[in-house]
């Protein structure tokens, strides 16, 4: 039994090889010294043999997502004599963009064919209409249903997953627009993959960016809130947001809802309560100190409204699911003054009740907020946003005004 968890567990300044390594011991010559040539023929073989074409001396952090997921799962499969008759792969898509998930697909299915059976753990039901023969449903850590994939439908496991009949309803625009002028407003944004980005966002609308890996998507939201190096003039208010200053970004009036939320965007080892109070800590302040009991209502009250569970505020944040993970974030910006949310991947690998929440939060935030979803999620974009901004190759090549669709986006995004 071999295993390929979510974060994948890859050292990122060292090769693929040497990552590799770390499941199964180097090849070696016969005075004993690591035998270099045959780990790298060895190691571009393994991925070969499921469909991954790259050099694997590559260190990690130059791989793109599908390359490293590759990494993972052959390092999962090597180290002994022994057949693995099993891989677990945990949310093996959350990092990957929609447009390139096929080669991991194609990598399980010939998995599938040399007789490994394959326990796929995925929030995304149209991965288990593609992949799976069978499909176990949980909910609240029990079992609710095993079948057939032939005899389910995805809205009969979207409610068995939520444990009540789920609509789009909360995900659906309502007739808010864009009111007065731009609360954030991005003007000549460049960085090393975007070539002068303008772009606008008011309260009373939610706007998306697009694009594929590549595109110069992942860096909208690390430049907007000056964690890598840019170019070009951002406001909020009509007031400049310095370059490379995070905290100059927030206290300009910018929240920020980061892709990777255990590194970026929570306390792990932290209470739940204070990951949602931290953003806010000022309005329990008096007189050189926290008002405690004010500061465990709001946090009851946030979790309650996030619908967090489990819902101890003195649980530590990471053994929460991804989907109340991403709740206690959302719920912590949401709880502050903030005038503007910006949000990187923000349902990646979150659970379909949670996503509602989370789109239901973010339709009702925007009668005093501007939201930007930088997302690779093109239906997500397509359902949620007022209007969607299209990247290729670092420049906005198509603005969409709702209704748009998930192929809309996508033809625009890979050049079609």
């Amino acid at each position: 039994m071999r295993f390929v968890h979510q974060d994948l567990g890859l050292a990122a300044n060292l090769s693929a090889v040497d990552n590799m390594a770390l499941g199964f011991r180097y090849p070696r010559t016969k005075l004993g010294t690591v035998a270099w040539g045959r780990a790298r023929r060895d190691a571009r073989r393994s991925l070969e043999e499921l469909g991954y074409n790259f050099d694997p001396s590559q260190t990690i952090d130059r791989l793109n997502p599908v390359e490293r997921t590759g990494t993972a799962i052959v390092r999962a499969l090597a180290g002994t004599d022994e057949s693995v008759r099993l891989l677990v792969l945990d949310e093996p898509t959350a990092a990957l963009p929609a447009t390139e998930c096929a080669r991991l697909f194609d990598a399980v299915q010939r998995l599938a064919d040399r007789g490994v059976a394959v326990l796929y753990v995925t929030h995304h039901l149209d991965e288990v209409f593609e992949l799976a023969h069978r499909v176990s449903v949980m909910r609240n850590g029990r079992m609710v249903d095993d079948s057939a994939v032939a005899d389910r439908t995805h809205d009969q496991l979207v409610e068995m997953m939520a444990g009540r009949p789920v609509t789009k309803e909360a995900a659906r625009r309502g007739e808010s627009a864009a009111q007065g002028a731009a609360t954030l407003s991005v003007t000549g944004l460049r960085t090393g993959r975007l070539a002068g980005v303008d772009l606008h966002a008011s309260v009373g609308e939610i706007v998306g960016i697009a694009g594929i890996t590549g595109s110069g998507r992942d860096e909208v939201v690390p430049a907007i809130m000056g964690v890598i190096p840019r170019e070009g003039e951002i406001r909020t208010g009509g007031r400049v947001v310095p370059p490379r200053r995070p905290h100059r970004a927030v206290a300009s009036g910018i929240a920020c809802v980061p892709a990777n939320r255990i590194d970026d965007g929570l306390l792990p080892f932290m209470s739940i309560k204070d990951n949602l109070t931290i953003a806010g800590l000022r309005a329990f302040a008096g007189r050189g100190f926290i008002r405690r009991e004010a500061e465990a209502r709001s946090a009851g009250a946030w979790i309650a409204r996030m619908a967090v569970r489990p819902g101890i505020p003195a649980l530590p944040v990471i053994v929460l699911s991804g989907g109340n993970q991403q709740k206690v974030v959302l719920g912590r910006w949401l709880a502050t003054e903030h005038t503007v949310l910006v949000l990187d991947e923000p349902t990646q690998g979150v659970d379909v009740e949670s996503r509602v929440s989370v789109y239901r939060e973010l339709r009702e935030a925007t009668c005093r907020l501007a939201v930007l979803i930088c997302s690779s999620d093109s239906e997500e974009l397509a359902q949620l946003c007022d209007r969607v901004l299209v990247l290729r190759r670092g420049r906005i090549v198509a603005e969409l005004t709702a209704p748009t669709s998930a192929g809309e986006i996508d033809a625009i995004a890979l050049g079609s």
